[in-house]
């Protein structure tokens, strides 16, 4: 039960049951440390609890600015409420695109296509002309901010669309979109070297749409400069990736896996074990950078193991990366008296669990041995072996970047998911062809984070960012030659 107080900003939050009822005793520290609640008549049935969790309520209500309590007769059930006081969002003004009023050509054979599309433009705010002659697009793209060209498979088949393209560019340097119902990736490059600014896969989505018009008519500028005369790197031998070697140490065989998992993705090489005798005899002629351990384990604990490790090995012994599920901060302290390098508390992330080792490797994440933002190879071989194209390519990527970044950061700034979410989506499937294997893992992490409303979006924002940096650094070579379809 949820009710709003008389402040309007305070809301109650209420549960109540018909069970066994709590003493008046036990009603006065039911919400103190280690408070259990016993059978309170014959026949009540007791459940093993911590004597933590309400604690850990008041804890948290308290931290909010609110207030928590119980109201309980024995026999006749109990109520729990609490309250909090929550900020009032200010009111949401509607948003009017930055290109409400401009003109668009539309250009699209299918009238109920056609039909569509002129729909979503105009409710995006925008003056649309449509046309089915190529007579007539000639003579309106002069005039128009945007040419948006609706193209079937007959079109790229009989090579038609390149044509109207060509006409087009002949005549005016208005930004033409192309929608497709071809894999727009199977025809991207060959159309933007013809001068196209962006591709939309059919059946078009209202929010790539908006999307597309933002990057061409917003006011949204960067500084980049013409594809011509950005060659691509020389290819060089990757750095070798810092790959420690860690014995995961966890009798939950389901967290074992899962842990080890992620410990792997970030390129660390893993032993396991499942309780404390095992991982002291592996610890006894395996040499590890790191061990990452549960507190509580069958045989010998991790505090024991711990230790033993210290007395055995002294200031030698790998440093222990310890786990636990318990909140008692004495309880923390014994691991870190045993010797622990760091303690986690359950349930870690993976974030937390690879800054933990490479704090205790003494490495922080900037000192990382990266490989290069671009693979050389792939990228030759996504342009069919021409260097020019792929330099080419990469350049289209840079400056994508240039446009997308300031307005991922806006979409952050006003909660706009789904636009983030298209965004990354984009730039991870331009990485691709480029070879641009940590771009394109860090922007597929971002698109996850938005369309999950996940709270980390701001730092895989960072982490693309990061990447985009490194990105731009690359220094200009000459390009490898194309290849020559003779040799063999």
């Amino acid at each position: 039960e949820v009710s709003r107080l008389a402040s309007g900003r305070r809301l109650r939050f209420q549960v109540s049951d018909t069970g066994v009822g709590l003493a008046p005793a036990l009603q006065t520290r039911i919400f103190t440390p280690l408070a259990v609640a016993g059978p309170t008549g014959p026949g009540a049935p007791t459940a093993p609890s911590s004597g933590l969790g309400l604690w850990i309520c008041r804890q948290l209500v308290e931290r909010m600015g609110g207030d928590i309590g119980v109201a309980s007769e024995p026999g006749q059930g109990t109520r729990f409420w609490f309250t909090v006081e929550l900020p009032q969002e200010p009111p949401v003004r509607p948003r009017r695109p930055p290109f409400a009023g401009e003109v668009v050509l539309l250009r699209e054979r299918h009238p109920l296509v056609r039909r569509a599309l002129a729909g979503q433009l105009q409710r995006l705010g925008l003056e649309v002309m449509t046309c089915t002659t190529t007579e007539d697009l000639t003579r309106l793209h002069r005039g128009a901010a945007l040419t948006l060209l609706g193209c079937s498979g007959y079109d790229h088949d009989t090579g038609e669309v390149d044509c109207i393209i060509d006409d087009l560019r002949a005549v005016a340097a208005t930004p033409i979109v192309v929608a497709t119902s071809r894999d727009a990736a199977q025809v991207q490059f060959r159309l933007r070297r013809r001068g196209v600014q962006a591709m939309l896969q059919k059946p078009v989505r209202v929010q790539a749409l908006e999307l597309a018009l933002l990057r061409l008519l917003a006011s949204v500028q960067s500084e980049v400069g013409s594809a011509e005369g950005v060659p691509l790197r020389a290819a060089e031998p990757p750095p070798e990736l810092f790959r420690p070697h860690i014995l995961l140490v966890e009798d939950h065989a389901a967290q074992r896996r899962v842990i080890a998992h992620l410990l792997s993705q970030q390129g660390a090489r893993v032993v396991t074990a499942a309780d404390g005798a095992t991982a002291l005899d592996l610890l006894s002629h395996l040499q590890v950078d790191v061990v990452v351990m549960d507190m509580h384990l069958p045989v010998l604990d991790g505090v024991e193991v711990t230790e033993r490790l210290k007395q055995t090995h002294g200031d030698a012994a790998p440093p222990v990366i310890g786990l636990t599920g318990n909140v008692l901060p004495e309880q923390q302290a014994r691991f870190h008296e045993a010797g622990a390098f760091q303690v986690l508390l359950k349930p870690a992330t993976a974030e937390q669990i690879w800054e933990a080792v490479l704090a205790a490797c003494g490495r922080r994440p900037a000192d990382v041995d990266e490989a290069p933002p671009v693979d050389d190879a792939e990228a030759l071989r996504r342009a069919g072996g021409d260097g020019a194209l792929a330099a080419e390519v990469l350049q289209m990527l840079r400056e994508d970047l240039g446009r997308d970044l300031p307005l991922m950061a806006d979409a952050i700034a006003d909660g706009a998911f789904g636009v983030l979410a298209e965004l990354a989506h984009t730039l991870a499937g331009t990485a691709v062809y480029c070879g641009a294997g940590a771009l394109r893992a860090a922007a597929s992490a971002l698109e996850r984070a938005a369309l999950a409303r996940d709270p980390s979006v701001a730092r895989r924002f960072e982490d693309l960012r990061r990447e985009a940096e490194r990105l731009g650094k690359l220094a200009p070579v000459a390009p490898c030659p194309p290849s020559d379809p003779g040799k063999r």
